[in-house]
């Protein structure tokens, strides 16, 4: 599709974690001037949601969490005034992380017309196997906090998805930027990585995959036969 047609467009991210759409919004975003909103940052504006769910490891309800993002959306939540219907519609943006689940689509796609629900999905169609092996490659420097991604892939199938190492970008902390492939040697001890625990743990990585897979790819059938 054309960076015009595209610009003039609602889109939402669709992926299993590790896939990279998160690097690929920030990518859309920058080539589309469009802003790029993603779930975790509307539901954490939300006093209630994060009392009642995120500081409990909870991911709520489809209801909640719809209702949550609905109000960051149309009443000012990301910076601009609360609009109304004939101001919303001239407004355009990239979903990443909203809708997750088949309920929370089917509750988007009831808005008013007039709300204009994302009318584009860019699915990131990777491996599970592969979006794994980038997900236990992924920490961040505990000290400029930028997040890197050590696992370079390159599968059978002809998947080549190299890491995005310290060096590579205009990084000036003196700790994370000390490595490089060259001096790695696999593990990861350094002492200014940080990874997240869901990231390591085998079950919780793997339990996210399989509710991507019961909950999301529902999404694909009603995407594809334009319900």
């Amino acid at each position: 599709i054309g960076v015009c047609a595209a610009s003039q467009m609602s889109i939402y991210l669709l992926g299993p974690p590790g896939s990279g759409k998160g690097t690929y919004g920030k990518l859309l975003s920058s080539s589309l001037a469009l802003p790029l909103l993603t779930a975790s940052t509307m539901l954490k504006s939300d006093p209630t949601f994060v009392t009642n769910y995120i500081s409990k490891g909870k991911l709520g309800p489809d209801d909640v969490v719809e209702s949550s993002v609905r109000s960051y959306l149309f009443d000012g939540g990301w910076g601009t005034e609360k609009l109304t219907e004939k101001g919303w519609f001239s407004k355009r943006f990239i979903l990443d992380g909203f809708p997750r689940t088949l309920g929370q689509y089917k509750l988007m796609s009831s808005w008013s017309p007039l709300l204009r629900p994302p009318s584009l999905c860019v699915h990131v169609d990777l491996p599970l196997d592969i979006c794994v092996e980038k997900i236990k490659g992924r920490v961040e420097c505990k000290y400029c906090k930028s997040v890197w991604n050590l696992a370079d892939v390159e599968s059978e199938d002809g998947f080549v998805l190299p890491g995005i190492w310290p060096h590579f970008k205009k990084c000036f902390c003196e700790e994370c930027t000390k490595l490089t492939r060259e001096v790695w040697d696999g593990k990861y001890d350094r002492e200014w990585m940080v990874r997240r625990e869901d990231d390591v743990v085998d079950e919780v990585v793997e339990g996210r995959m399989e509710e991507y897979r019961n909950c999301t790819e529902g999404i694909l059938e009603e995407v594809e036969e334009g319900r």
